[in-house]
């Protein structure tokens, strides 16, 4: 299994629905800057059901699920 872990900036994304994540720039850049290998200080950022974690969305908006 080949599994990647990206710890994005909140100013680089645009929204989320609680799946999917809109992002304000292109993916290879993504790719580029923000992959990596080990977790970082969960205290830092969001990471999806880390225990504890309460997570403030003051700068992303949330929309609509887009699938169908």
């Amino acid at each position: 299994m080949n599994v990647h872990y990206y710890y994005i900036p909140i100013g680089k994304v645009e929204g989320w629905d609680g799946h999917a994540l809109w992002l304000k720039v292109p993916e290879e850049y993504i790719k580029k800057n923000y992959e990596r290998d080990v977790h970082p200080d969960p205290s830092r950022y969001y990471i999806k059901d880390f225990p504890g974690y309460t997570a403030v969305y003051s700068d992303v908006s949330t929309t609509t699920s887009k699938r169908k």
